[in-house]
């Protein structure tokens, strides 16, 4: 999240919308996105963890989601998905130059 935090200005100009989905409360996402200085909303998926379950990416033994980044267009259409769990900082440069690329 800190690296969409510190690219969010770029994500505003390329016309596009930051949007965090947590299986915590949206109390704790509150604090979260304080903490973080970050203006996008993270919403809470919590207690049923439907889009988890849609989009695939919940982990149900652990109780959480997979940390994935999805691009959705405006039409919404999914123009990328990023699943590298290494390497969380790359997931926001790699969706802004794909958003990038739809204009």
């Amino acid at each position: 999240m800190a690296a969409f935090t510190k690219l969010e200005e770029d994500f505003v100009k390329a016309d596009a919308h930051v949007l965090g989905v947590s299986t915590d409360s949206f109390a704790a996402n509150g604090v979260f996105a304080k903490e973080l200085g970050c203006s996008f909303p993270i919403a809470s998926d919590a207690p049923k963890y439907q889009t988890g379950r849609d989009y695939a990416v919940l982990n149900e033994e652990m109780g959480f989601h997979n940390r994935v980044t999805f691009v959705i267009d405006g039409e919404g259409t999914i123009r990328d998905i990023n699943t590298d769990g290494r390497d969380f900082e790359g997931h926001a440069p790699r969706a802004l130059e794909v958003v990038q690329g739809l204009s």
